[in-house]
């Protein structure tokens, strides 16, 4: 289907659906925009400044939409009361650590105050969402509108892999990043595959449109390889193994739509693989696996992350309580005492992918830099709010109505693949990646709440 037509259909669903919807629709095309692509301004705030996007606007207009709301259907919230009380613990935890640490030797107290307060920004959405997604036609705006935006990102990685320069593309015939970044991508993709996944385990039970499923799985599929991200792969392989059983054993899904569902992963691992395929080996040599030259002289590479995941460990094991304050990891003073010692654990590794002045690695694995940065107790929150989705599907997936337990699976897949790509991505706020697990916990509370009450 043509972009004109997508956009014909998602005008169709604009003039049924709620205001807060057309507004939580219209932000998406700016959430899911790479920041280096979106006009920006720089607000200067004590001894530092604050860069101020496109983005950070549509968050704006989405929270402002919620408030108002809120006014009349606020009851919609306490069906995931639980789950705001952890995303508040988990924002108390940052904030108090950034306070604890302000002033002390090196650490960087305005600007991790600063990317905090974005992460409490874009956290916003998660309670916005079941405020503005009240009717089915609500929900249909947003997949129309989310899945015409990565069909469009779709587009422009495959203009990006034959060698036409756009967006900072990357070398022809490998993996791209679109007109955001690659993890972005897969995040983005996620949604499509959702509605796919659902569809082909539910058909017509499901309610979707059929060419809004369609689509949303061809281009979710594309974007995915395109993206080349591993993780994102796996977590939408366990996503669908997990589901499709779920579905087959207790939903009543039929044995063919499964094989449907396990030929499509096959199809997204296999592409995601003929791009990564090579790091992989490369990977297995650097572990002494496989013949061949043992020394790497490429960053972003699993042996790079390997290297970083070895250093956020060790601040793990000398500051497992408090951590070292949110993004603490990122500074000298929080990876420069093992530096040495990484070295000498893995000479082979090109000095390049040590973190060092003018590279700040960071640890690129979100679990693990949220245990070095906020300590076990603010590991097990970030866990917490992560895996909350899954949580609140559990009674969803359990009953009987196809349309209720297909949308149950739908978000679930996207919260899987969420899952999976902060295995690969450090806490970065203000990125696609961190919106899409926002709204997706976002969506899972819309979800409980239109099955507890009629929606107005």
């Amino acid at each position: 289907m043509s972009s004109a037509s997508l956009s014909v259909r998602a005008a169709r669903a604009r003039l049924t659906a709620s205001g807060g919807a057309v507004v939580l629709a219209g932000a998406l095309p700016f959430l899911f925009l790479g920041g280096d692509f979106q006009p920006d301004a720089e607000i200067g705030v004590g001894s530092t400044s604050v860069r101020v996007t496109l983005s950070d606007v549509a968050v704006l207009a989405v929270v402002l939409a919620g408030a108002v709301a809120a006014r009349t259907h606020v009851a919609r919230l306490r069906h995931a009361g639980w789950a705001w009380a952890l995303v508040a613990a988990l924002l108390a935890w940052i904030v108090a650590g950034v306070a604890a640490r302000a002033g002390t030797g090196g650490y960087p107290a305005s600007d991790a105050l600063v990317t905090a307060a974005k992460f409490a920004e874009y956290a916003l959405l998660a309670p916005a969402v079941p405020l503005l997604l009240r009717r089915r036609r609500d929900v249909e705006l947003v997949a129309w509108t989310w899945v015409g935006w990565l069909a469009l990102a779709a587009a422009v990685g495959l203009v990006q892999l034959v060698g036409i320069d756009i967006f900072r593309s990357w070398t022809a015939w490998y993996r791209q990043p679109s007109f955001t970044g690659h993890h972005d991508l897969a995040a983005m993709s996620a949604g499509g595959l959702a509605l796919a996944s659902a569809a082909i385990l539910f058909g017509p039970r499901l309610g979707a449109p059929r060419r809004l499923a369609g689509i949303g799985g061809v281009a979710g599929a594309i974007a995915m390889i395109l993206s080349g991200t591993l993780v994102g792969a796996l977590g939408f392989t366990a996503g669908a193994a997990v589901l499709g059983l779920v579905a087959w054993s207790r939903l009543g899904a039929r044995p063919g739509a499964v094989l449907r569902l396990a030929v499509l992963t096959i199809v997204v691992l296999a592409g995601v693989f003929a791009f990564r395929g090579g790091d992989v080996l490369d990977f297995a040599r650097f572990l002494g696996i496989g013949p061949g030259e043992r020394k790497t002289t490429d960053i972003e590479t699993y042996s790079q992350r390997t290297v970083l995941l070895y250093i956020g460990g060790r601040i793990v094991l000398d500051n497992p309580i408090a951590g070292i304050g949110w993004q603490g990891s990122a500074a000298e003073r929080g990876y420069g005492p093992y530096v040495a010692d990484a070295r000498a654990r893995f000479p082979t590794v090109a000095d390049e992918a040590f973190p060092g002045q003018g590279r700040p690695w960071g640890i690129q694995n979100a679990y693990v830099q949220a245990a070095a940065d906020l300590g076990l107790p603010g590991a097990l929150l970030f866990l917490a709010v992560v895996l909350a989705p899954f949580a609140l599907l559990l009674r969803p997936l359990r009953s009987a109505p196809a349309e209720s337990a297909g949308a149950a699976v739908a978000v679930a897949t996207i919260a899987f693949v969420v899952a999976g790509l902060w295995l690969a991505l450090g806490l970065v706020a203000g990125i696609p990646l961190d919106a899409v697990m926002w709204l997706a916990l976002g969506l899972v509370a819309a979800l409980r709440a239109g099955l507890a009450e009629p929606a107005g």
